[in-house]
């Protein structure tokens, strides 16, 4: 009997990975369309960031061109490891070698790309390391690294979205070519731009969200709905307030390790479940404070 319950663990884990893998590939997360992917490599890995390229005029017949020296940094980030354990019955474990539980899977999917939108949520009003090495950085806060924050406690609305774009446009995103942006609302920001006569009427707007009841894009932003009641809200800010995220493009680099998935048996339990564990590692960090705003909202 322990030897069949062994293969049949065997054929159920490696039918479960090939389906959280699939799934994983499948599924993006809300934020991840938004990030610049990079490669997972060693314990601390580093992304260098160019500055600005500028162009000189010639006016002489032979006029030297002066060497342009491109300032750049080199921002540290090191991975950060995350498990999902689900537990099943050994009794039910004959059920489970038929039916590889897709519903178990979803659930593991789902785990896991919330932890990369927070991974990338955390990561845009992070302290960054800059320097040569790993070994020798300086934090560069938020704000330090140009980030920009805008206090809408007292109201949130149209001008606060004017006021974003604005903030982007100024800091010379996107305007060589279109950017996509995004930005992270819960349900009262929602409801609050439901409200915007500009909006929602259709003398101005192609679509009618009052009809369809949702807002996916307001003034060319994408709208990220997110939980804030939910047991691990992902907007929480300071008591009586919230941060959201305003993105744009590339504006945090992220990098995901592969999932592992391995079964296991857990005797210290009662009954000795069997455990089922998705293993995933996870880096994020900002490339430029330009490109990312806080945006300061009452709870």
């Amino acid at each position: 009997m322990p030897e069949i319950l062994a293969t049949m663990s065997s054929q159920y884990v490696t039918e479960f990975g090939q389906m959280v893998h699939v799934l994983a590939q499948e599924k993006m997360s809300k934020l991840m369309p938004y990030v610049k992917m990079t490669d997972f490599s060693g314990e601390d890995f580093g992304y260098n960031r160019f500055g600005i390229v500028a162009d000189q005029e010639i006016v002489q017949r032979f006029q030297p061109i002066q060497l342009q020296d491109v300032g750049y940094d080199r921002r540290w980030m090191a991975p950060r490891y995350f498990a999902v354990a689900l537990g099943i019955d050994g009794k039910d474990i004959d059920k489970m070698g038929r039916n590889p539980s897709p519903e178990l899977v979803e659930a593991c999917v789902n785990a896991l790309s919330r932890r990369r939108d927070k991974s990338i949520y955390e990561a845009g009003f992070a302290d960054v390391r800059v320097g040569k090495s790993a070994a020798a950085t300086t934090l560069v806060t938020f704000a330090n690294d140009g980030g920009q924050t805008i206090d809408a406690t007292g109201g949130f609305g149209l001008s606060t979205l004017k006021t974003i774009k604005r903030n982007f446009v100024d800091s010379a995103v996107a305007t060589d070519v279109e950017v996509n942006t995004a930005l992270t609302v819960d349900g009262k920001r929602i409801e609050a731009l439901m409200g915007e006569t500009a909006l929602t009427s259709f003398d101005y707007n192609t679509e009618k969200p009052l009809v369809k009841g949702s807002m996916a894009n307001a003034y060319g932003m994408s709208l990220i709905p997110y939980a804030s009641a939910s047991q691990d809200p992902l907007l929480v800010a300071a008591s009586g307030e919230r941060n959201l995220l305003a993105l744009a493009q590339e504006g945090i680099v992220f990098a995901k390790g592969v999932i592992n998935v391995r079964i296991e048996k857990r005797p210290d339990m009662f009954n000795s479940p069997i455990q089922i564990v998705a293993e995933m590692a996870v880096a994020a960090l900002r490339t430029e404070g330009a490109r990312v705003q806080k945006i300061r909202v009452a709870a």
